[in-house]
């Protein structure tokens, strides 16, 4: 004799749910109960037409429109028992420790990959389409920051921005360059137009394309607002606190804390070829040889420990990027002309 229990049954057109009793067998269940008039109801509800949610506590039947609750425990263990294949992929939705613990290591794993990839990108992204005008105001407070704490060497300063100038260079950006007494052999962009060159940077430098070619390379990554994408990408994370706060002052304060660290601040390989190119093609329109961007790398490799402002450290890359300089010059074949303005002021800074 089949044993029978008691569930809450929906039918679709009734109002609120009632008490039917129901039994199991392998090809389904049946529900028996008395209509409003008394008349003795059965339905019957094939196994492969049911769908089902299974936990300890409760069973969750569908059928069509017409759903069926069942708690008694009994129900439920013979439910299993009989209906053990169906229920076996539901069985994971019974909450436990484990699942619990799963389920927080899953959100946790999604929250840290976020963090390392989803964040960046999005602060790339708006680092791109930050307002010029917005971001030479905070460029401009970075800048100041840094020279605040540096030495400047101003006569320097004067003939190296005379020497740009030379370049003939078409900007959005109010490009400034600062010559700073230090030994370190360096020199890096900030978001906005400043640019930052050690003196050590021009001791070794041997003539005036090969400074050419750094000003270009560092002005193509303030004009590709590489610098601020630099930035930003950076200090995802603490930005992305701020914004989530609304504060707006915590974001200018972070970026300004952080100006110091801009000489660090490594290009991706991608950003450092379009900084090649563009300077590349600032020394073709000015008829400046190739062969100083070359003669740069070359002076680079000569100490592993320091770099330009994505810190070259390896000197297979900088093969890479001489090589890619070769390729451009294989291409885009012009004849170079000696420049006396840039001769000029290039032996001004030599002097000084």
């Amino acid at each position: 004799m089949k044993l029978s229990y008691k569930a809450r049954y929906q039918k679709s057109e009734s109002p609120k749910p009632f008490t039917v009793d129901v039994s199991f067998a392998r090809e389904g269940i049946s529900i028996t109960y008395r209509d409003i008039q008394g008349n003795y109801n059965q339905q019957f509800w094939p196994k492969e037409e049911i769908k089902e949610v299974v936990s300890s506590v409760i069973i969750e039947l569908q059928h069509e429109k017409e759903q069926l609750e069942i708690t008694d425990q009994k129900a439920i263990t013979e439910y299993k028992n009989i209906f053990k294949n169906r229920t076996q992929k539901y069985r994971s939705r019974t909450f436990t420790a484990k699942g619990a613990l799963l389920i927080i290591a899953s959100i946790f794993s999604l929250l840290t990959l976020s963090y390392i990839y989803l964040l960046p990108f999005v602060a790339d992204k708006i680092a791109q389409h930050f307002p010029v005008d917005i971001e030479v105001s905070m460029g401009d407070k970075m800048y100041q920051s840094i020279l605040e704490t540096s030495e400047i060497d101003s006569l320097k300063t004067e003939f190296i921005n005379h020497f740009f100038e030379q370049l003939h260079v078409q900007s959005e950006y109010p490009i400034r360059i600062t010559v700073i007494k230090d030994t370190i052999v360096n020199a890096f962009a900030v978001p906005g137009g400043g640019i930052i060159v050690y003196d050590a940077m021009l001791t070794d430098m041997k003539n005036p394309e090969a400074l050419a070619a750094l000003l270009a390379h560092e002005y193509s990554h303030v004009a590709l607002k590489h610098a601020t994408r630099n930035v930003f990408r950076s200090l995802a994370g603490y930005l992305f606190l701020s914004i989530v706060l609304s504060d707006v002052n915590s974001i200018a304060a972070i970026v300004l804390n952080n100006s110091e660290n801009l000489q660090t601040l490594k290009y991706s390989r991608t950003l450092e070829q379009e900084a090649d190119a563009s300077a590349l093609l600032i020394l073709k329109k000015n008829s400046i040889s190739t062969n100083g961007m070359i003669q740069l790398f070359e002076q680079l490799k000569k100490n592993e420990t320091v770099a330009i402002s994505e810190t070259f450290s390896t000197h297979p890359e900088l093969d890479s990027r001489i090589a890619f300089v070769s390729t451009f010059t294989k291409e885009n074949y012009y004849s170079a002309k000696q420049n006396d303005s840039l001769h000029f002021y290039f032996t001004k800074l030599k002097r000084e």
